[in-house]
């Protein structure tokens, strides 16, 4: 993309820490708003964290008004049914609680109700970048999941219904003005939900580190980023209570968006935004059953850095070739799906084989496969896929 450079990919600020969400009115009054708007999913509207916020909030002098229409994987309809409500109150600033979904559904709320259209406009692929200004509302994110790392992020993902394929709205003004990561709001996840988050974040981890776009602060934290998530995932998913691992796991979350924010993405992530567009897959669970056979195609232009990643998760590599850690880097991976209940094989949830040449082709017209280390052809993508099923 050429971007490193040109514009600011870190974050703007960020309040880490147990208990920072209760900041969250003092900050809003920093910034001299008076309307909020909290965007958020079906189901967290629901949960006495949200109800919590609105209170605090409302009683610190706030107006407060909550769209909860938010599904999984957001879609473009999504969006502007989002922004005609943004129309009909008063807004000067917007508040987005919840995992990646709701987080990039308010980036991209945000967008069309600032600059008008509609999202398809701004997707990557039609030149959307150049035509998202600085007219953005205030936006702050409150991650309360440790996977999308959208609050740090200058990408909003949104599903275009018509064409069936993940759109790439990208920007450095994307990134939110307000991160506030908390671990006391991710404790509630259940287990599988912390499982397929969690392996969001590996592969974002995994997939930096080893693309062809290399910036180098990124590329460290990444690795950083792999160590916290490889020590600290499975007692997330099975002592869901556990604040040392919560805070280990959005950090990690954190650092997965750092990193990819300038070394970008792959081939994991152009094939998974395919099961989620065509079959609904929530994204960390595509991205989750598609990373151990992407690493392996990788595995031969990028041995090094694969048995970089060995080592980070903990692997003696001491007395090993460099093609024996990069497999044992592979395997780790696969140990620690299986650990945490990771299913295996995508047709299982449904995935046709009649529908594996579509995908391909909106595959490879993602724009992340563009910094996947090894270039894959339509056969290639193919073959995975394939070996991705059990049948």
């Amino acid at each position: 993309m050429g971007l490193t450079g040109l514009f600011n990919h870190w974050p703007k600020a960020i309040l880490f820490g147990a208990g920072a969400v209760k900041q969250l009115g003092a900050e809003i009054k920093r910034l001299e708003k008076k309307n909020v708007v909290i965007v958020t999913d079906e189901g967290m509207k629901k949960l006495d964290i949200v109800q919590k916020v609105i209170d605090q909030l409302r009683e610190e002098g706030f107006t407060v008004d909550l769209y909860g229409e938010i599904g999984p994987n957001p879609t473009d309809e999504m969006i502007h049914r989002g922004v005609e409500f943004l129309k009909k109150v008063s807004c000067d600033i917007l508040v987005a609680m919840g995992g990646g979904s709701p987080i990039d559904a308010g980036k991209a709320m945000n967008i069309v109700y600032t600059h008008g259209g509609i999202i398809n406009e701004y997707d990557l692929a039609v030149g959307g970048i150049g035509k998202i200004t600085d007219k953005l509302l205030p936006f702050i994110a409150i991650p309360t999941t440790s996977g999308t790392a959208s609050e740090v992020s200058i990408a909003s993902v949104i599903t275009d219904t018509k064409r069936k394929l993940k759109m790439s709205v990208i920007s450095p003004r994307l990134v939110p003005t307000l991160a506030i990561v908390d671990p006391e709001m991710t404790v509630t996840m259940p287990p599988k939900l912390t499982a397929y988050t969690g392996m969001d974040t590996m592969t974002h981890l995994i997939e930096a580190y080893v693309s062809k776009h290399q910036f180098a602060p990124a590329s460290g934290i990444a690795l950083q980023g792999i160590k916290l998530a490889s020590k600290s995932l499975r007692l997330a998913v099975f002592e869901g209570k556990n604040i040392e691992a919560r805070e280990d796991m959005i950090m990690a979350s954190m650092m997965g968006g750092l990193s990819f924010n300038h070394n970008m993405l792959g081939l994991v992530h152009a094939m998974a935004h395919q099961l989620s567009s065509f079959y609904h897959f929530p994204h960390g669970l595509a991205n989750a059953m598609l990373l151990p056979l992407v690493m392996k195609y990788n595995m031969p232009v990028c041995l090094k850095q694969t048995a970089d990643i060995a080592e980070a998760m903990g692997v003696n590599i001491k007395n090993m070739s460099l093609r024996e850690a990069a497999e044992a880097a592979i395997n780790e991976v696969e140990k620690l799906s299986r650990d945490i209940g990771i299913p295996k094989y995508i047709d299982e949830f449904g995935v046709m084989k009649d529908q594996i040449p579509e995908m391909v082709a909106n595959a490879l017209i993602d724009p992340v496969i563009g910094t996947n280390p090894r270039t894959a052809s339509a056969e290639d993508i193919k073959d995975l896929y394939l070996a991705a099923c059990k049948n």
